[in-house]
């Protein structure tokens, strides 16, 4: 602990953007940042009580360099009563999104197939890719379109957790209550409602 900052205002600090250090008055323009944590990835939120709350910004991904939060992330979830994130993704989100992602259809001719919706080059490619991401070659013609290019526009899967994942191992491991702002149903309604 010695090789961190004494407390977590000064760790906040490193991550913040101030509005007047970032903005030229003479031109109203962004000055040039280079440093790691000019965009502000933890902000603490104070109320006038002195209460604080801390909001860090995650993407989904698992890469290395993105899972790998800073120290001050972990400071502030101990400091934390609970963990609120986005989706609570476990082994029922799981089986929940792959059940919506394919089409089905009481009568075998009102199903509109993907080939029959996206151009044949597209479909081609989606052939090549989506068996990297789970999606068996014969259950394509099924899959929703919204689904093949949710799928194809993530990184190919790898056998490790999201930062979103880690943030919930992490605070398990501190007995801190999670909370998931959306379910997965949530989460997937307005794909579903996608002509």
């Amino acid at each position: 602990t010695s090789a961190y900052p004494a407390s977590l205002e000064e760790i906040c600090s490193e991550y913040r953007q101030d509005h007047k250090e970032i903005i030229t008055p003479e031109i109203g323009h962004h000055k040039e940042q280079h440093d790691e944590f000019s965009t502000g990835l933890l902000w603490k939120i104070e109320t006038d009580t002195g209460e604080s709350s801390y909001l860090f910004g995650t993407m989904h991904s698992q890469d290395r360099t993105i899972t790998q939060f800073p120290p001050g992330v972990r400071l502030a979830l101990s400091q934390s009563h609970f963990l609120i994130i986005e989706s609570i993704f476990n082994e029922e989100s799981n089986k929940i999104f792959l059940n919506s992602i394919f089409s089905i259809e009481e009568k075998e001719q009102d199903k509109q197939k993907l080939p029959d919706l996206i151009e044949a080059p597209i479909y081609q490619y989606l052939e090549e890719t989506l068996p990297d991401y789970g999606v068996p070659l014969e259950k394509l013609p099924n899959l929703k379109p919204w689904a093949a290019f949710t799928l194809m526009g993530k990184p190919k899967p790898v056998n490790a957790a999201t930062l979103d994942m880690v943030l919930i191992q992490t605070a398990r491991s501190l007995n801190k209550s999670i909370i998931g702002l959306e379910t997965m149903e949530e989460l997937l309604e307005p794909m579903e409602n996608l002509s």
